[in-house]
Formats: structure tokens, sequence, C-alpha cells
């Protein structure tokens, strides 16, 4: 894998108002490959809102077993419009 674009700020690609909350599930193989560098992936989504979560062992999906996954679940209950992730 390529560290600087795994690490790239995914918050300003997810195109969404500003959330009340992230919830993010990383796999452990994903923090075993980044290392110490796995804050600078999960800090850009804690600096727009409160973040919790946790590392899995790996996720289904369509029947197969994925590796390596960021999945991230932003939670709002306000409508406001002018207010962006940065």
């Amino acid at each position: 894998g390529m560290l600087d674009n795994i690490l790239k700020e995914h918050i300003k690609n997810l195109n969404i108002k500003r959330p009340e909350l992230f919830l993010i599930f990383s796999c452990m193989a994903r923090k075993r490959f980044l290392k110490q560098h796995i804050i600078y992936e999960i800090e850009q989504f804690a600096n727009c809102a409160p973040t919790s979560g946790f590392f899995t062992h790996g996720e289904f999906y369509n029947n197969s077993f994925e590796n390596e996954t960021l999945n991230i679940v932003s939670i709002s209950e306000k409508l406001d419009e002018n207010n962006e992730c940065e």
C-alpha cells in the first residue's frame, strides 16, 4: 500500500455537512499496516466532530470477507447547510 494515498484527507472527499458524530470502524490489519500513522487517518474526523469506534478483525460484504477496510458513519440531527467540515 502507498501510505500517502491512504492518509489523504478522506473527509474532503465525503462531501458531507458537519455531522454531530462520527462512528469509525477500522480493520485491525489496517492498524498493523499503518502503525503509529493510524492517528493521522482518524484525527481528521475527530477535528470535525466527536468520534468513536473500534478496530475489527475484518468485515463481511456480499458473502465475502473484506480486509484492511475503513468504515465511517456520520450522524447528525441538524440541518445546517452552511457548516461544512474543513
